[in-house]
């Protein structure tokens, strides 16, 4: 089933109900703004085509660029992520996640947290991020991550983290892709004209 960009023409957000008032009403009042804002970013899966519009929207997650200062973060894990003494330590955060109370059960969490996760890793080699991190809503969402390789960032605070690192190590496709990218790519300069 294809995971996209969030496109209010096409998906349906107010029927979204993930059993989490606060993941609702993000998705249903908040995604599209941040995403016009270039906030962040929120893709959704969908039932595959042929669909009716708006479509069924199974579940979604949102990215976006976040950054710590170096005084925010204990010494232990700074040298743990090599970034001690960095003035920022970029990074990626998942902000929100949910699933259709209709596809709970199913495994759709997991796929999406798994999509998202492969989506930070490009975004991480192109640009540069050494972790991706979260902010469970709930203790049951700090299991799941948990499960799925979140560690606790900072003691005592609910922040999650998993690294860049360990990211490329389950994901050797995405890396030798792009360490391969063999396309090289023209660019022109002198009198050409810019778009800013």
């Amino acid at each position: 089933m294809p995971v996209e960009p969030l496109d209010t023409s096409q998906h349906d957000r107010e029927a979204f109900k993930c059993g989490v008032e606060e993941v609702d009403r993000y998705f249903q009042a908040v995604a599209r703004q941040a995403a016009q804002r270039h906030v962040a970013q929120t893709y959704v899966l969908t039932p595959p085509p042929p669909r009716e519009e708006p479509c069924e929207v199974i579940g979604y997650y949102t990215l976006a660029q976040h950054s710590y200062r170096d005084s925010e973060m204990d010494a232990t894990t700074a040298r743990a992520l090599k970034v001690k003494g960095l003035a920022a330590i970029p990074m990626i955060l998942l902000g929100q996640l949910g699933v259709s109370k209709a596809h709970h059960g199913k495994g759709v969490g997991t796929a999406l947290l798994q999509d998202a996760l492969r989506r930070s890793l490009r975004v991480a080699l192109t640009i540069g991020a050494v972790a991706v991190v979260t902010d469970p809503i709930n203790d049951d969402a700090g299991t799941f991550y948990k499960k799925r390789g979140f560690n606790v960032l900072i003691a005592g605070e609910p922040r999650l983290i998993v690294t860049t690192r360990n990211l490329a190590r389950y994901n050797p496709d995405i890396v030798n892709r792009f360490k391969n990218q063999s396309q090289p790519v023209e660019i022109t300069f002198g009198s050409q004209q810019f778009l800013a």
